[in-house]
């Protein structure tokens, strides 16, 4: 599977969305899922709010904490906030299990809605 991202971003709101398609197997796909993710983070000038769908992303245990320490460095150098949604339940496993390697709060949710949600409520207590 090709590694791909598709992104619509909200500027009205700061809120950019993904769509992650991508098996990562080894840390070279790793790196250059993040690549992708740096191009157009770099191109947006500013810190956003990030909703990901990762129903299409599929981590293997083997990079699963490479995956985690990479995040750990985005979440604090491109985000504001970031929360995930799938429908698909490995997906979310695989997501946290991550997430939790790296000590790192997942935020990962059932729904856009959920997650949109989520984004709101930090947005607000980033504003008290």
């Amino acid at each position: 599977m090709a590694i791909r991202v598709d992104f619509e971003y909200d500027e009205e709101r700061n809120i950019l969305f993904s769509f992650d398609h991508a098996e990562l197997k080894t840390k070279e796909d790793v790196d250059q899922f993040f690549q992708i993710y740096e191009e157009k983070l770099r191109g947006l000038n500013r810190k956003v709010y990030a909703i990901s769908n990762i129903d299409d992303l599929k981590i293997h245990p083997e990079v699963a904490e490479y995956y985690g320490e990479r995040v750990k460095g985005f979440l604090a150098d491109f985000f504001l906030g970031h929360a995930r949604y799938a429908t698909d339940y490995e997906a979310r496993v695989m997501l946290r299990n991550a997430y939790l390697r790296a000590k790192v709060p997942a935020h990962i949710f059932d729904t856009k809605e959920e997650a949109l949600t989520a984004i709101e409520e930090m947005k607000g207590k980033e504003q008290r």
